[in-house]
């Protein structure tokens, strides 16, 4: 059947319309727009089906041309059977957007299956203006959680930094808590050279405080300042003009100092009057 001419051509029939290819290609082509359409009331009003087990579905738009795909309130569904899902943006931006309206509409990235998987977000971007990796909430009062089964798994979160070192800084007025459930905690510094000095400082000039406390029971070292080097000195110190004091209050198990063999002990009060009393009552 070939049909050739400027008029319009339109066939119309009451009943199902089947065109069948049995030895070559079916090509529906347009100088203008082609449009398949179909009105059942359905989710299947219109199906592209490629037949063959092996067979695909390619859908391609011209060079500067756009793919566009738009559905109702039905929203858009994509599955695959054992296979795997692939968008890539060549030599341009990419975006998935949800644009919510009320609450608990979420927009959920998940691995689902008991298996040796992951979930991977990687970037091979230079970090010269714009950081690699930015995990952002952009609302003000908007929080960020990082969990492993609500806190309750056993697994762990490993942040590996390189050279460039790991920084936390929060807002004026944001603390920082950092809590061990029922497990010993370290923050060691593990130096190779001079002055990789570990410091826990409180910068102010206020009426505020740097604490180390303890609620252990242990009788000899429920706090304990130790120099485990057998070079190394212990010093406790003001500067040189300070009119502060140090102070030691013990409990009723006294106060014992004690020096290795040939170490002395030495108390200087220089200008101020010094007194030591044994009160017996």
């Amino acid at each position: 059947l070939f049909v050739s001419g400027g008029n319009a051509v339109t066939v119309s029939v009451g009943a199902a319309v089947s065109i069948t290819s049995t030895g070559g290609n079916s090509s529906i082509i347009s100088n203008n727009s082609t449009i398949i359409q179909g009105g059942l009331n359905s989710g299947n009003a219109v199906q592209i089906l490629a037949s063959n087990a092996a067979g695909g579905v390619n859908v391609l738009s011209g060079q500067t041309g756009q793919l566009a795909l738009t559905a109702g309130s039905g929203g858009i569904q994509g599955l695959t059977s054992s296979g795997n899902i692939n968008l890539t943006a060549n030599n341009g931006s990419g975006n998935f957007t949800v644009n919510s309206s009320v609450g608990n509409q979420n927009l959920t990235l998940s691995l689902a299956g008991a298996t040796d998987s992951q979930i991977l977000i990687q970037s091979e971007g230079l970090n010269t203006t714009l950081p690699a990796i930015k995990i952002n909430s952009s609302n003000n009062a908007g929080n960020i959680q990082i969990t492993n089964n609500g806190g309750l798994g056993a697994g762990a979160i490993n942040t590996l930094t390189g050279s460039g070192g790991y920084t936390v800084t929060t807002n004026t007025g944001g603390p920082v808590q950092i809590t061990a459930q029922a497990a010993a905690s370290y923050f060691v510094v593990n130096s190779t050279a001079s002055n990789q000095n570990l410091t826990i400082g409180m910068n102010g000039a206020t009426n505020s405080a740097l604490i180390l406390e303890s609620a252990g029971t242990n009788s000899t070292s429920a706090l304990l300042i130790r120099n485990t080097n057998t070079s190394g000195s212990i010093l406790i110190s003001q500067p040189a003009s300070s009119s502060g004091k140090v102070e030691i209050d013990t409990g009723s198990s006294g106060l014992t100092a004690i020096t290795q063999t040939g170490g002395g002990i030495n108390l200087t009060s220089n200008g101020g009057v010094s007194s030591f009393t044994n009160a017996t009552t």
